[in-house]
Parts: structure tokens; sequence; C-alpha cells
């Protein structure tokens, strides 16, 4: 050997070669899962905290669920995120134990109505509170509403996404994973 350099020569094996790599896939698939899982979550708490619509009830915004679809793994390098409102299995029960479900209110929330819904009875009474209606210009109750003008649409879901991705969430908290790997 020349004086004045040093030599470092390192041997390996392919199959200690094929170890590292496979762990290194392992370890990147658990970082995008993880950094995926905490995005939604903060999306979700994000959801939780919107002022776009008024939650008298907070059944809306009980319903507001987040998280993976799909989870990557080494042979499958894609993880999927949801944020959610409305599923049936994200209902809640009331104060008498009936199971309430968001399935139907979630979107019309969200995306609002573009025309007028048709007739609307009562459900749990014999009468409707209603203000305004032909041959009814005061408060009072009615059999049934014959047409309601719609609802504006009060986004609270696609708001929150837009948000997470302007301020690249996904992309620091996925940083972060991977940084903790190889330090």
């Amino acid at each position: 050997m020349p004086r004045g350099k040093i030599y470092m020569a390192t041997r390996t094996t392919t199959g200690s070669m094929a170890r590292l790599y496979k762990n290194l896939q392992r370890n990147m698939s658990k970082a995008a899962n993880a950094a995926m899982r905490q995005t939604m979550q903060y999306a979700k708490e994000t959801a939780k905290e919107t002022t776009s619509f008024q939650d008298r009830t907070g059944q809306l915004r009980r319903s507001i669920q987040a998280g993976l679809t799909e989870e990557a793994t080494p042979s499958m390098p894609v993880v999927v995120g949801a944020l959610s409102a409305g599923y049936p299995e994200f209902g809640y029960k009331n104060t008498v134990g009936k199971f309430i479900s968001t399935e139907l209110y979630a979107p019309i929330v969200e995306l609002g109505t573009k025309t007028a819904i048709g007739a609307i009875f009562p459900i749990n009474r014999k009468a409707l509170g209603h203000r305004g209606s032909k041959g009814h210009p005061e408060f009072g109750p009615v059999a049934n509403v014959k047409e309601h003008p719609g609802v504006n649409p009060h986004p609270f879901i696609w708001p929150t996404m837009m948000q997470i991705a302007a301020q690249n969430v996904l992309g620091q908290t996925l940083e972060a994973a991977l940084a903790s790997l190889y330090p």
C-alpha cells in the first residue's frame, strides 16, 4: 500500500445486502404508515374545529373520523389516508341508547342541495314547526312541508384536506419519520 493513504476494504455477501435492502424497505414502509396516520389524525382534529357549520347536537363532529385505508408494505409501497364523516359505523348512541347515524346528514352539510327537497314529514312527532310557507306566514305546527328550498353547502372535509396539502403536513411528517430512522 502506498504511504500516506488509507484504504478501506469491505466485503459483503449478496445475502447481507438483500437483508439490508429488506430492512430499509420495511423501515420506510413503517415510516410512511406512521407519517400518514399522524397526518390524518391532525386532519381529523382540524376538521372537528371547523366553524363552517353550526352543530347543535355535536353528532356531525363526532362522526368525523380519519385513518388509513391502505398501509404501505415492502412489496406494495402505497399508503392511503382517509378523512370522512357520516359513515354509519362512525355514528354514536344518544342519551337513551339509540344508535344515531350521520350517513345522510354529512354529505348534505358538506355539499348542500342544489335543488329543492321534496316534501318533509315528521318522524317522531305528529307535526312540524314551520315558518313562512304558503298559508302559514307565522311559525306554527304543520303536518308536512311541501317543498324545502334546499341547503347551502358548508364544506368542512374538502377545505381541511386542502389546508393539510397546502401546509405540506404529510411531507414534513414523513421527513421527520425518516430522519428518526437514520439519525
